[in-house]
């Protein structure tokens, strides 16, 4: 039940994440103190943290819904938060600090690389039937 709580509240976020950033993208990005100047810059934004998030919300919902996809859907919650916690720690320790917004999006993404390794990992150990 715990997976399928977590997946549905990942997708839930990745979902609105996605569609505001889509819709929406100079206003999106202004937390991150970007400023969107060009079509290229709007494009590319709507692109990753509009369409691909999005997409994956929707993934992670599915694999609420799925119990043949929850364990796919749980490592790539881990594996996508873990690599944005990666880019952050880095960007830390060579850049200085960033805005509190942005220690903000550090501490969910830890958050959710955690417990999506740690339910995936469970679920692995149940032999894949995770709920």
């Amino acid at each position: 039940m715990m997976a399928k709580i977590f997946l549905l509240l990942a997708g839930a976020i990745f979902v609105g994440v996605g569609a505001y950033n889509l819709a929406l993208p100079v206003d999106a990005i202004s937390i991150f103190e970007i400023e969107l100047r060009h079509v290229s810059s709007l494009n590319e934004i709507r692109a990753n943290y509009g369409g691909m998030h999005l997409l994956l919300g929707l993934f992670f919902l599915y694999g609420a819904h799925a119990q043949h996809f929850r364990l796919p859907a749980l490592l790539f919650v881990a594996v996508f938060t873990g690599g944005l916690v990666l880019g952050r720690v880095v960007s830390l320790a060579l850049d200085g600090s960033p805005n509190p917004f942005v220690w903000a999006f550090l501490a969910l993404e830890a958050v959710g690389c955690l417990a999506g390794a740690l339910l995936f990992l469970k679920g692995k150990a149940e032999g894949g039937n995770v709920t």
